[in-house]
């Protein structure tokens, strides 16, 4: 099937399937800890929507105004920063995967 755009020569919808799937056949043999890690790493990065949508839930929830919001969020961020290296700090002394257990409960 070929899609034509103007001003450009047209597009055989197969051949781009097949140049994705080529792309991702280099990362087919990779070992299970990569796989892991990936995953490790979206799973993380949906953590930080949270952000955005704590605005949206003090507001429209909970009824806060723009000023309170911003004062939590900014005591958020300033709270954030020594929580890291103190987290950071623990889990070196200790052994990480019970630092990391025992901040999930």
């Amino acid at each position: 099937m070929r899609f034509p755009f103007p001003g450009f020569r047209s597009i055989n919808t197969e051949s781009v399937i097949e140049m994705k799937l080529k792309f991702l056949e280099q990362y087919k043999h990779l070992g299970k800890e990569i796989y892991i890690l990936f995953w490790g790493r979206i799973v993380t990065s949906m953590g930080s929507l949270i952000w955005p949508l704590l605005t949206l839930i003090l507001e429209n929830k909970l009824g806060y105004d723009a000023t309170l919001i911003a004062g939590i969020s900014f005591a958020m961020s300033i709270l954030q920063f020594p929580m890291l290296l103190l987290g950071g700090r623990l889990a070196d002394k200790r052994n990480r995967k019970t630092s990391l257990s025992s901040a999930i409960w």
